[in-house]
């Protein structure tokens, strides 16, 4: 059961995290390349995306399945499941899956998510839309910026103190205070985490249903003209409708 539940904690995150890094690439496709995400190879190419995906957070979720044993601690007198390194370079072992994991769950992650939303946002300010519809185009841009702002927010102080944990365990912060106050903040930074998942259905809510009737609104109404890269050809698009169920978690290494 250790090691179940904690691969099964470890799997989801990064499942959670890809997924919506995959909900930002499809937004961008949609919105910049319309034509080329409704082709008769969508629904194969979603399918393989999912399977790697999938495999893609089992490979990364792999040390939490080797490493995690249910170990009994003198010191304590209680079993605690913990993540078990070899021994002669435990600190190691434990500071590289800190870094792994701040690399491969969130700046690879968070840097794609700010990408795809940044074009769509640059490309919604350069909409020419008429004075009444301003109001509309702000409006969605807010909606855009959420989506990145509510990630940045739940899982940059988790991923910031697993950092600084990692430097601990490579001795560049000895500070006690620092270090306790590392393992203190780290179970409000988790539940932080859980925050996301909480979030993120209020998000995608309004964007599905009021952003793309906002875009729909103003097109019909002959207001937006959405000039594409190669010519000045008139594009009009909207996002697809996609549900997504998200828990983003994580558990803290002992």
């Amino acid at each position: 059961m250790c090691k179940i539940c904690s691969s099964l904690v470890s799997l989801n995150l990064y499942a959670s995290i890809y997924f919506i890094t995959c909900m930002s690439f499809d937004r961008y496709m949609v919105i910049l390349h319309p034509f080329g995400s409704q082709s008769e190879k969508s629904l194969c190419q979603a399918r393989c995306v999912i399977i790697l995906v999938w495999t893609l957070a089992l490979v990364a979720t792999f040390p939490a399945i080797y490493f995690r044993h249910a170990q009994y601690l003198e010191n304590l007198g209680n079993t605690v499941c913990a993540m078990v390194y070899p021994p002669e370079n435990s600190n190691h072992w434990s500071a590289a899956m800190s870094l792994m994991k701040n690399t491969l769950g969130f700046f690879i992650p968070f840097t794609v998510i700010s990408a795809c939303y940044g074009s769509v946002a640059y490309h919604l300010m350069r909409m020419e839309v008429r004075e009444k519809n301003k109001h509309k185009r702000d409006k969605a841009l807010w909606m855009v910026c959420a989506v990145v702002l509510a990630f940045f927010i739940c899982w940059l102080p988790f991923h910031v103190l697993t950092f600084l944990d990692a430097l601990s365990k490579m001795n560049f912060i000895t500070n006690c205070r620092t270090i306790t106050a590392i393992d203190t903040a780290m179970p409000i930074v988790i539940c932080l985490g859980f925050a996301n998942s909480c979030i993120n259905p209020f998000i995608y809510y309004f964007m599905e249903d009021h952003f793309q009737v906002q875009l729909t609104d103003m097109a019909q109404s002959g207001s937006i003209k959405l000039y594409n890269r190669r010519n000045s050809s008139t594009r009009i698009s909207s996002f697809s409708h996609r549900n997504n169920d998200m828990r983003d978690t994580d558990v803290k290494n002992s």
